[in-house]
């Protein structure tokens, strides 16, 4: 797979100085992933959550679902974008990855908002509770498909759904794709062509898919 650069680096360098800088304990997370893994390019970063972070405010978000913590950057963004009374439901199976999340995340108020389920996500996808009002999906990329049929199943109508990662490097643009990329080309075909939803494919990062629930 070649990686396209897919925006120049001094825009994206000036996107980041004109967002909000992030506070204390996700800069720490930051610096552990960099430390203790060599893909810490896989953190969603500023631009990425603070999307993410706005959208939970102004659609009155209380009962959210993240598929794929990582190491737990975004997964506090969320957490402290839920009213008092919100919840977070958190997939992840990784324990390398829970052990860098879980110490920083436990320094933040918002730590008893978060619900985790550990486990395989094609598990323990189905374990999620109904109605929800927003999910951020950055999990197997390989399955992103069948991950979009039991989400939207949890959504309410009205309800946000938004999905990383959905250029893939630019890969999706390759006609030799590989198992990975092809997935999230389906993925990006089933939304495209499902008219039970609204959504829009932005241009951020990595590309990030926009999906509001509009019936069932």
């Amino acid at each position: 797979m070649n990686k396209i650069q897919l925006i120049n680096p001094e825009i994206e360098k000036y996107a980041e100085e004109f967002s909000d800088a992030e506070h204390e304990i996700l800069y720490q997370i930051s610096v552990d992933t960099n430390e203790k893994l060599r893909y810490s390019d896989m953190i969603s970063g500023n631009q990425v959550t603070g999307l993410l972070s706005i959208l939970c405010k102004v659609s009155g978000a209380s009962k959210i679902a993240e598929i794929g913590v990582f190491t737990g950057y975004s997964t506090l963004v969320l957490a402290e974008s839920l009213p008092l009374s919100g919840k977070l439901y958190c997939l992840e199976m990784n324990k390398k990855y829970l052990d860098i999340a879980l110490p920083n995340l436990q320094k933040s108020k918002s730590f008893d908002k978060i619900e985790f389920l550990v486990g395989n996500a094609r598990e323990r996808i189905i374990d999620l509770p109904d109605e929800l009002d927003l999910v951020f999906l950055d999990a197997d990329k390989e399955y992103y498909p069948d991950y979009y049929e039991i989400l939207f199943s949890k959504l309410r109508v009205g309800g946000l759904l938004l999905a990383d990662n959905v250029f893939w490097y630019g890969s999706v643009l390759e006609s030799d794709k590989n198992r990975k990329s092809k997935a999230i080309h389906k993925f990006n075909q089933l939304v495209k062509s499902d008219p039970r939803v609204q959504n829009v494919m932005l241009t951020v990062r990595d590309g990030l898919m926009l999906i509001r629930k509009i019936s069932n």
